[in-house]
């Protein structure tokens, strides 16, 4: 499950730590995704693994809009965590441009 489909809070159930900090990632990136991921590198060891792939799975899908070459390596970053079609759909874009047919592929 995404962290996005947890987020929202309640006394018992605080707002997630990190959400803040991925929605200005995933804004930066949207003009800048090296510099978005840059950012990510420097703190992604202090968040929680599942929100750490989350962060690079949108900074990823950021980076294959702009056709930036870096985005199948973020796409590598992001791990095993949950992408929707239209992320799946650009990775397999970037994995195209790259020549990469096992990403492609897998």
């Amino acid at each position: 499950m995404p962290p996005g489909a947890r987020w929202g809070g309640t006394p018992a159930k605080p707002v997630k730590q990190w959400f803040r900090e991925i929605m200005v990632l995933e804004r930066l990136a949207r003009q800048k995704p090296e510099e978005a991921a840059r950012a990510l590198e420097k703190f992604a060891a202090k968040m929680p693994v599942e929100d750490a792939r989350y962060a690079w799975g949108r900074i990823a899908y950021q980076g294959a809009l702009s056709h930036d070459p870096q985005a199948l390596s973020w796409y590598a970053n992001a791990g095993d965590a949950a992408l929707n079609d239209t992320q799946l759909a650009w990775k397999a874009r970037a994995a195209m441009r790259a020549g990469d047919w096992k990403a492609l592929l897998a």
